[in-house]
């Protein structure tokens, strides 16, 4: 979910996100395509610009892609750099440093480059 909590409308042209763990960082994963529901591909569309008015939220599922490449999902935690490029600007702007937790039994679909949902709360998750 973004929020924008001035009164102009801002545009998200674009989003990446980026994995890092022990000082390693993946290759961008691509913003690829939104869903409005994990259980469906009804209403799946291709990633593209969206805007978000002034005061108000903009929610849905966002979907990054990988290409298969150095990065392999271990078990544990990984940094995870969400940036977009926004209105006109050129450069990529951070938006939010989070941590993805990883437990075991995810690693081998992950590194297949299945989808995975669970809950991201390490104290609901037993490796």
């Amino acid at each position: 979910m973004f929020y924008n909590n001035g009164a102009a409308t801002r545009i998200v042209h674009n989003l990446r996100l980026t994995l890092e763990r022990e000082g390693k960082k993946s290759s961008s994963l691509y913003f690829n395509n939104t869903l409005s529901n994990l259980a469906s591909n009804e209403n799946r569309e291709w990633a593209r610009q969206f805007a978000i008015e002034g005061r108000k939220s903009y929610s849905s599922i966002f979907v990054f892609q990988r290409e298969p490449g150095k990065f392999v999902f271990k078990p544990g935690k990984v940094k995870a750099i969400l940036e977009a490029k926004l209105n006109d600007k050129e450069k990529w702007e951070t938006l939010l440093k989070f941590d993805i937790q990883t437990p075991e039994r995810a690693i081998g679909p992950l590194n297949s480059g299945q989808l995975i949902a669970h809950d991201n709360d390490p104290d609901r998750w037993v490796s």
